[in-house]
């Protein structure tokens, strides 16, 4: 009689601790609702959110071209309304008759951590803007020795807002600790060859993703860090920049992974497959538990980075690829369709 009562006993602790792992792995999951929509005049060239989750800007693509003005459109969050920013380098006091090249679309933005300044470019340009008053506090002009002029597929933030990078062609860094209003430093002295994706690790470090590889590397090094082979969508760090996120796509198969990466050593630690063919857009979550990924099927999933498992899905388009960003927090949360209907909506947690 002892052992069946044992038995029986230890049965209903096993059931008691499967269902309290099964309600804490529901508790941890994070339901979104819409708050607002903006349906968008054109296909979007540049954008970010604010850390806080209050207000996002974004340029369009094929802007007519206007000498000396850039739009950046604002869109309040909190309370749906929205405007435009309009830009001209031509007023910054010191910077003599610099000139853009007939465009004005930003081709990256950059929101800074504590919100108050955004960085823009143009081709050839940078700007720094505050991001309330619209008024612009520096532009610098940048000039690479082949083409004339500088443009960059994404720009990023340092995580303390003392340095900024832009990728494309290459690499440059934007030195924020001093700015007068007479142009920003700058440097080219990361060791890696730019691409597509970028996520900045610290002031002095940068992962990059291109079309042929992953590059980890320091500023003012000799070498990369670390140099994987593959083609690399889109790329994060983790709340504390010790571990690498990569969408990695797979020509071959028509498929994308999600792959983790440890630092400062860059080896893989896990991998496992999205189940579609392309993610443009991954976001680690605060925590460094979960991962969000932007499917090209509409579909935004989360997952657990421990195991490589879906914990939770999201249906954002119909079957339309799109761009995410999320707060700093996870709360709030902005998609913008990359086809279709072109829309951009304002999440919130609940």
């Amino acid at each position: 009689m002892f052992l069946p009562r044992v038995r029986a006993v230890i049965i209903i602790a096993a059931m008691l601790l499967a269902t309290s792992a099964i309600a804490q792995e529901t508790a941890e999951v994070t339901e979104y609702r819409v708050v607002h929509t903006w349906p968008l005049e054109k296909a979007v060239q540049a954008f970010d959110i604010s850390p806080a989750g209050d207000f996002a800007l974004l340029s369009y693509k094929d802007e007519p071209p206007v000498e000396t003005r850039l739009d950046i459109h604002r869109f309040n969050l909190v309370d749906g309304t929205s405007e435009t920013i309009r830009l001209s380098p031509k007023r910054v006091e010191g910077q003599g008759s610099l000139m853009i090249r007939a465009t004005a679309e930003a081709k990256a933005i950059a929101i800074s951590e504590n919100g108050e300044t955004f960085l823009a470019n143009w081709p050839s340009y940078i700007v720094s803007v505050h991001a309330d008053s619209g008024v612009m506090q520096d532009v610098t002009g940048i000039r690479d020795a082949g083409s004339g002029h500088t443009m960059f597929n994404v720009l990023e933030f340092a995580p303390d807002s003392t340095a900024a990078f832009g990728v494309g062609s290459g690499v440059v860094r934007f030195d924020l600790t001093g700015t007068t209003g007479e142009g920003i430093p700058y440097s080219r002295d990361v060791q890696a060859p730019g691409g597509q994706s970028l996520a900045v690790i610290s002031a002095t470090k940068i992962a990059t993703g291109s079309s042929q590889a992953l590059t980890v590397a320091t500023t003012g090094a000799d070498a990369p860090d670390c140099v994987i082979e593959g083609m690399v969508k889109d790329l994060d760090t983790d709340p504390v920049g010790s571990r690498l996120a990569g969408a990695v796509y797979d020509q071959e198969a028509n498929a994308t992974d999600m792959v983790i990466w440890s630092l400062p050593d860059c080896q893989e630690t896990i991998r496992w497959p999205t189940g579609v063919s392309f993610v443009p857009d991954i976001a680690w979550l605060p925590g460094g538990e979960r991962i969000a990924t932007a499917g090209g099927d509409g579909q935004l999933r989360f997952w657990d980075v421990e195991t490589g498992t879906q914990v939770h899905s999201l249906a954002v388009e119909s079957d339309a690829g799109f761009k995410m960003h999320f707060s700093d927090d996870a709360t709030h949360l902005v998609t913008f369709t990359l086809w279709g209907d072109r829309m951009l909506r304002f999440f919130e947690s609940q």
